[in-house]
């Protein structure tokens, strides 16, 4: 159980995090496993009156922008591994949408610690509802938030 779990929520890459999870598990031997986590929707965008009707077309814009948003993660996961890899760093990843707490904390215990970024309750494009709290208090293992 010598692994760090490493968690980016939503489509930032906080290279900083990365970095030190690199450094980490290059000077510890540990093994590493990305998880990615995201919410199924985009947030609102602006403020929405009551009377304001949606035009026909703005689901289909808004599955897009999902997509578009999906398709970073996707990218991100990819440069993350690559990035292991050069280092020689035995990597895993996961993508979870809207996990619980709890379903984090279940893959977590099968590490050693959790890693994640100190700004992890700053939500970007499709980052979930969870919180750093949220998190420590289901984690049973050490959770080290890294300042980027």
């Amino acid at each position: 159980m010598n692994t760090i779990l490493l968690i980016i929520d939503g489509i930032g890459l906080p290279f900083p995090v990365i970095d030190h999870v690199i450094q980490r598990a290059k000077s510890g031997g540990n093994d590493v496993i990305g998880l990615f986590i995201k919410s199924a929707e985009e947030p609102p965008v602006g403020y929405v009156f009551p009377s304001d009707i949606r035009p026909p077309d703005s689901r289909t814009k808004d599955d897009e922008a999902i997509l578009e948003d999906v398709e970073i993660i996707v990218q991100n996961m990819h440069l993350v591994n690559s990035m292991m890899r050069i280092k020689g760093i035995h990597y895993r990843e996961e993508l979870f949408t809207n996990p619980s707490a709890e379903k984090i904390a279940t893959l977590a215990s099968t590490c050693s610690f959790v890693m994640l970024d100190a700004n992890f309750d700053t939500k970007a494009l499709l980052s979930t509802d969870l919180t750093l709290e949220d998190l420590t208090e289901a984690i049973i293992v050490p959770v080290i938030p890294i300042a980027g």
